[in-house]
């Protein structure tokens, strides 16, 4: 799969793709020149959760093996859309262009950004808005670790692409009073999976990560891989 779809994004490099899909809001076809970036975003933005993750394959399956990409399109209008809807953009600039570019080396190393599959696009995108946005105020000692005996609740997911438990692992190490807790086959989102809201509520009532009934976190599963449209096996 990560063979044919290296090779599929550099195919769309070079050819985009003209084709066409139903819109999953109208009903009615669409057409769209499919690139390597709109395959890049799809892969981006479903990797984040277990979900995107099941229904990924199936989808590009269909169009490394069968030249469809009906289903990629729709998912990138999917997500998109959605991420539109979702992202407070202001908000987002506010604190990207305070806390994140202005300690983004000037001399990155291109030549390795488009090695990855997202390339430079993130980077480029980054400095074009900080560009027309004035940097808000931030404390000297801003980078610094947090040290604290406070109780913290923290959650990381084993196949997060963006927050790694790696990064859990780093904030827990100062904040004497923490329990990380890593989700097997999970991804960004933790907030809403299971019983997570209830232990959530647990350590807010008890002010404290002890005594929480972490067995509970057992039963949580990813779904099953989609074959195809229809969904996983019975």
């Amino acid at each position: 799969l990560r063979t044919g779809t290296l090779a599929l994004l550099d195919s769309l490099r070079k050819n985009p793709k003209d084709i066409s899909f139903e819109d999953i809001s109208t009903g009615e076809l669409r057409n769209i020149e499919f690139t390597d970036k709109h395959l890049a975003v799809t892969l981006r933005l479903l990797s984040y959760s277990s979900h995107g993750n099941a229904i990924l394959p199936s989808m590009l399956y269909d169009a490394i093996a069968k030249n469809n990409f009906s289903s990629l399109a729709r998912q990138t209008e999917l997500q998109v859309s959605t991420l539109d809807q979702s992202l407070a953009t202001g908000m987002h600039n506010a604190i990207i262009c305070t806390e994140d570019e202005p300690f983004t080396p000037s001399d990155v190393d291109r030549t390795e950004l488009e090695k990855t599959y997202l390339g430079a696009e993130l980077l480029d995108a980054m400095r074009i808005s900080c560009d027309a946005w004035d940097a808000g105020v931030i404390d000297d000692d801003f980078k610094l670790p947090v040290k604290s005996d406070v109780p913290a609740l923290i959650f990381s997911g084993v196949d997060d692409p963006i927050t790694p438990p790696a990064y859990g692992q780093l904030v827990a190490e100062h904040l004497s009073n923490s329990k990380h807790i890593v989700n097997e086959d999970q991804g960004h989102m933790q907030a809403s999976l299971g019983c997570t809201p209830q232990l959530m509520a647990e350590f807010v009532n008890q002010a404290s990560v002890e005594q929480l009934p972490l067995d509970c976190l057992e039963r949580i599963r990813a779904p099953a891989f989609f074959i195809d449209a229809n969904g996983p096996l019975p």
